[in-house]
């Protein structure tokens, strides 16, 4: 009878305890495995003026106007526009006779325009009307983007390439370079360095850096136990790796109507009540201030000093 009361007991106060994750493991969105970077804008031929505009409008906040033309907010340094002498606050008026009120007038101009094409402003600057010569220029980037690797910033806590190597008997295969790795990576714990090849996960080959990143972070818990083949200094080696955990603590005890127990960690805060039903006494902590309660009528208070974050860098 005593031992059936002892496992009541702690099965009443295990139902009690509440656990949390500490802290909560970010969500990470996976990059496709082909990625576009080889387009570049030259396909449309898009011209570039050079200038950001802006509606015409007065500069009465009681009775605001929209004006004929576009205020120039700004000039690019060694543009079209700045090379044919327009200003930022001129107004265009209209560019090749089509009038200019409008962004998506200026907009369907540079669309239909083609580079080096002379297109011809009219400005006004204060109450004189210019005629600006602009040589429209192709608006493209040059160089494409470059992938340099794919990484796991939550389970490994590192970055992988993929890279073709000549096997012993001369055929060649794909493996997974470690490129780097942050300075609390599981990999590192385990031996792991930079230039290692990791060519397969608890016995399933992989082939490519996002099919590695994409079954560490989606096929394994946080704090699983993976093992993982790689190939370092010409040797074939098996790691036992532990994935990065972030953890758990208590973050209630609660037993109503005898006591509660609440704990978080960031910000601290700390709170324990007995009883739970009209509390004797109550003690709440945070990171620099502590305060007790006795019968709801007596307070003792106490505060620690803040650091003083003007000495931070």
């Amino acid at each position: 009878m005593r031992y059936i009361t002892i496992c009541c007991t702690i099965l009443a106060l295990s139902g009690c305890v509440h656990f949390e994750s500490n802290p909560i493991p970010p969500s990470v969105e996976l990059s496709p495995e082909k990625l576009d970077l080889d387009i570049v804008e030259t396909a449309s031929a898009r011209v570039d003026f050079g200038i950001e505009v802006r509606p015409n409008e007065s500069d009465s906040f009681a009775n605001i106007e929209v004006l004929p033309g576009l205020k120039v907010s700004d000039v690019h340094p060694n543009s079209p526009a700045d090379f044919a002498g327009i200003y930022i606050n001129d107004v265009i008026l209209s560019v090749d006779g089509v009038e200019t009120s409008d962004v998506d007038t200026l907009s369907a101009i540079a669309d239909k325009s083609r580079p080096d094409q002379k297109l011809l402003f009219v400005i006004r600057r204060g109450t004189a009307a210019l005629e600006a010569t602009v040589i429209a220029r192709e608006s493209h980037r040059s160089v494409p983007l470059r992938e340099l690797y794919r990484i796991d910033p939550i389970a490994s806590r590192a970055a992988y390439r993929t890279q073709i190597v000549q096997l012993s008997d001369g055929s060649d295969a794909a493996v997974i370079e470690v490129v780097g790795m942050e300075d609390n990576s599981p990999l590192g714990a385990v031996g792991i360095q930079p230039g290692d090849y990791i060519t397969a996960i608890d016995s399933k080959e992989v082939t490519s850096a996002q099919e590695l990143v994409r079954e560490l972070i989606e096929d394994y818990a946080p704090g699983s136990n993976v093992t993982l083949t790689i190939t370092s200094n010409g040797r074939r080696l098996e790691k036992q790796v532990r994935l990065w955990n972030p953890g758990r603590y208590i973050a209630r005890v609660q037993l109503w109507p005898l006591f509660r127990y609440e704990f978080r960690p960031d910000p601290k805060k700390v709170i324990f009540q007995f009883p739970e039903f009209l509390p004797i006494y109550r003690r709440h902590v945070t990171d620099f201030e502590t305060h007790h309660q006795i019968f709801l009528f007596f307070n003792i208070h106490t505060s620690r000093a803040r650091p003083d974050e003007s000495t931070y860098p």
